[in-house]
């Protein structure tokens, strides 16, 4: 990456060359320079990767047990092409991921980790790397439009009349609000005032009931 330091100098800087800079970008960028370009190793995209949900029954009794099996398997069994998340709720204990790889593939992959917990794969499906990036997309992965196309909900022309009318209810409803908070503030301080604990001639505290 090309980086521009707080003196104005453009440095180059990769894992060879200048790697201290390099290594501090790649943790807290903001802190040691402004980066002008990037250059990246790409790979080609694999041709066929699994999507899947997982259940794994844990209960009260075998909870600890069952995440227990979970943080080593992913410590010292789970594959580099395998990649998910657990998803736990008050009904079930789920996962969610992606093999880099076919359902037979998945299937062996994740069979130490089912096995040892009694889990099972619930839903799978095989696609190309387009299809799974759509499938955990929450919209369409099509982001393109118009360089002149204007947001209506962004850009929006008022007629001064109608901008003087939306200035005034603003300030009455402002105004509105805080009255109400005075007026809440009130009613706290009388409640407060009238069970606060009156003292008797002979200094015993009676609390009203």
């Amino acid at each position: 990456m090309n980086i521009v330091l707080a003196n104005g100098t453009l440095v180059h800087c990769s894992a060879n060359e200048n790697p201290d800079l390099f290594w501090g970008m790649l943790g807290a960028g903001s802190n040691f320079g402004v980066v002008t370009s990037f250059e990246m190793n790409t790979f080609a995209p694999p041709a066929n990767l699994t999507w899947f949900v997982a259940n794994l029954p844990l209960k009260k009794e075998n909870a600890v047990a069952g995440l227990s099996a979970l943080q080593d398997y992913a410590l010292n069994t789970m594959p580099a092409e395998l990649n998910m998340r657990v998803v736990g709720t008050q009904r079930n204990t789920q996962l969610e991921g992606i093999y880099y790889g076919n359902k037979t593939e998945l299937q062996a992959a994740l069979a130490p980790l089912l096995n040892q917990t009694g889990g099972n794969i619930l839903q799978s499906g095989t696609t190309d790397w387009p299809g799974s990036l759509q499938h955990f997309a929450t919209m369409s992965l099509n982001q393109t439009h118009p360089h002149n196309e204007v947001c209506p909900l962004i850009y929006l022309k008022v007629p001064g009349s109608v901008l003087t009318k939306l200035t005034i209810a603003r300030d009455i409803l402002r105004q509105k609000s805080r009255t109400q908070r005075s007026e809440r503030s009130g009613r706290a301080e009388l409640r407060r005032l009238l069970v606060r604990p009156r003292q008797k001639r002979f200094g015993r505290l009676v609390f009203p009931a």
